[in-house]
């Protein structure tokens, strides 16, 4: 996690909470209370890219998960799913050909009987999603990814230069794809604390 950069407040608070799921007295207590053992996180925040690709088969995908895991769903906003119907076309979403219903995807989130695990799911368009889908028991955290800053930003540069780095590009305003993009083109720190200005344009 220390490779990571991110606003150090929720990433402390991430793996807290991760922490907390999985110890010993909080299973306990779940397993007590009769509630499957399950987490889920909505990471959401401005886009950077679009993609529109279907979910593939669900009820398949959840049947052969490991009994302890992390599923991610990436960019939910645009996998396809569709409200209308309570069934769906396997065979054709399996091809990468048809859409999952809203049933379809509630249903194996409820219901995939003794797994636990951690769910995340991501979006660029947070108020596209259903609300069925984020309630809590399904989504239980919610964090915003916003552009990084000024701590955050030292973080990436992650060089002695890093404070002058990070006193240069205007806090909040620059994408993370945009800074590794500039770090690929600038190879050496000098030179890309030099042209800086190229990155805030």
């Amino acid at each position: 996690m220390e490779s990571v950069a991110l606003d150090k407040e929720m990433k402390d608070e991430i793996i807290s909470d991760i922490e907390w799921f999985f110890k010993k007295r909080t299973i306990d207590l779940y397993k007590k209370r009769g509630i499957a053992h399950r987490r889920g996180y909505l990471f959401y925040g401005a886009p950077r890219y679009w993609r529109n690709e279907p979910l593939p088969c669900l009820q398949e995908l959840f049947r052969t998960l490991p009994e302890r895991c992390l599923v991610l769903l990436d960019d939910l906003d645009t996998a396809g799913i569709i409200r209308d119907g309570s069934t769906v076309n396997d065979d054709n979403v399996e091809k990468g050909q048809g859409r999952v219903t809203m049933a379809t995807l509630l249903g194996v989130l409820d219901g995939i009987g003794s797994h636990e695990y951690l769910l995340v799911a991501t979006t660029n368009v947070k108020p596209d999603l259903d609300p069925a889908l984020t309630r809590h028991g399904r989504i239980d955290k919610q964090y915003e990814f916003q552009n990084p800053d000024r701590s955050t930003l030292e973080d990436y540069f992650n060089h002695g230069l890093a404070t002058e780095f990070a006193k240069q590009v205007p806090e909040r305003t620059v994408t993370p794809a945009a800074i590794q993009e500039y770090f690929l083109k600038c190879n050496d720190p000098a030179p890309a604390l030099a042209e800086v200005s190229q990155l805030c344009k």
